[in-house]
C-alpha cells in the first residue's frame, strides 16, 4: 500500500530524479555485459582462441 505524503514535483525535483533513474540504468547495463563476458560460453570460447594462438606460437618456434 503506497502511503500518501508530499512529493516534490518540481521540474528541478522530476529532471533530478531522471537523470538518477538514467545513471543507474546505464550502471545496470554496464553489470549486463560484464555478466555476458563471465558467462560459462564466453569463457570456454576465450580459453579456445588462447590455446589457438599459443599452437601457433608453437608451430612458429
Amino acid at each position: 500500500m503506497i502511503e500518501q505524503g508530499t512529493v516534490d514535483m518540481s521540474s528541478t525535483a522530476v529532471t533530478r530524479r531522471l537523470h538518477e533513474v538514467a545513471e543507474l540504468w546505464e550502471l545496470g547495463m554496464k553489470l549486463v555485459k560484464a555478466r555476458r563476458v563471465e558467462s560459462a560460453p564466453n569463457q570456454e570460447r576465450m580459453a579456445a582462441k588462447v590455446r589457438r594462438v599459443d599452437e601457433c606460437m608453437q608451430e612458429d618456434v
